[in-house]
């Protein structure tokens, strides 16, 4: 088997496997009760103690206090903005790895994604980004949900 029909066939596996974790949490009600906005702030609050952790560059922590400061009204749309520029630009400076990471954090910059504009998409798009950085990310969370 070729390396790009690997690579195919794990983006496939690792699809299967968040369709199943997304089927999980909704079966579960795991989110249910949650307001957008309190849906927003427990995915922040994975990110921040999992995945922000998981690398050593610490502008992933930064990307979160500036949007943990948009979500308590003390940063402006204009000053969240600038950061998600910030960090757009330093994509292409960053490893494989970070770049996921990054890739996750900036979609906490996303002034839409925390007003909860697209929140039909926020769990998906959440897991589809956690399986890019690391095997068992997505489970985890799935856990993390229950002792929430």
């Amino acid at each position: 088997m070729k390396k790009s029909q690997k690579k195919i066939k794990k983006q496939n596996n690792l699809e299967i496997e968040n369709n199943a974790i997304f089927d999980k949490i909704l079966s579960k009600r795991l989110l249910a009760d949650y307001s957008v906005q309190d849906e927003v702030k427990i995915l922040l609050l994975f990110t921040d103690k999992y995945v922000a952790t998981l690398s050593d560059n610490y502008s992933f922590s930064s990307d979160i206090e500036f949007s943990k400061g948009y979500l308590n009204k003390k940063i402006s749309l204009k000053q969240l903005h600038q950061r998600e520029r910030l960090a757009l630009n330093n994509l292409d400076k960053l490893d494989e790895f970070d770049k996921n990471i990054q890739e996750l954090t900036l979609l906490f910059l996303n002034a839409n994604f925390l007003d909860g504009v697209e929140q039909n998409q926020d769990i998906g798009s959440f897991l589809f980004l956690l399986s890019n950085i690391q095997d068992g990310l997505c489970e985890k969370f799935y856990n993390f949900l229950k002792t929430i």
